[in-house]
């Protein structure tokens, strides 16, 4: 059964203006301080209103239950930058098509793209059962050719060390010794 998407953003005809940029995330302290420690991450959705320039920022937030997703909340906030020890930023990998007068035009992943592949029961079997702000939401970015094919690799590089201070990992005895 399909997971219900939640969300207030409106996706009239003015949906189709907001066109994905970057696909973001950041670490929160760690709560211990301890070098064993994992940091907690956050991942935003960057869109672009291609006619008025102005950014916002998206937030997927699952609803659990044991460990099943049981909806995604969609919702609009500010940049979640404040107090994060780490960050890591997917850019759009830009693609163009020819029009029928041979020019180049640039193919966008709006926000109504966004909403179809999320609702969307096979993407969501594939993409969003274990962690919709992780490496599977990554891999749908990356299948779709939004971002770059090693994206996947480098997300789950930086998210198995731990951050005490600004895209410094921890040194632990064991990373010391490589």
């Amino acid at each position: 059964m399909p997971v219900p998407i939640l969300t207030d953003i409106p996706e009239d005809i003015t949906a189709n203006q907001w066109v994905f940029r970057c696909l973001m995330f950041y670490a929160e302290p760690l709560e211990d301080q301890s070098t064993t420690g994992i940091n907690m991450w956050s991942m935003q959705i960057a869109q672009l209103n291609i006619k008025t320039e102005e950014w916002r920022f998206l937030r997927l937030l699952r609803g659990v239950e044991g460990k099943e997703i049981i909806s995604v909340k969609i919702v609009q906030e500010d940049r979640i930058h404040e107090g994060k020890v780490a960050e890591l930023k997917f850019w759009v990998t830009p693609t163009f098509i020819t029009n029928k007068l041979k020019q180049s035009e640039r193919v966008e992943y709006t926000h109504i793209d966004l909403m179809r592949h999320l609702r969307d029961p096979r993407i969501q079997e594939n993409y969003l059962s274990a962690s919709i702000n992780g490496p599977n939401f990554v891999s749908l970015m990356v299948e779709l050719n939004l971002i770059a094919p090693d994206s996947i690799s480098v997300l789950v590089s930086k998210m198995s060390k731990a951050y005490a201070d600004y895209n410094v990992p921890i040194r632990t005895p064991q990373s010391a010794a490589k």
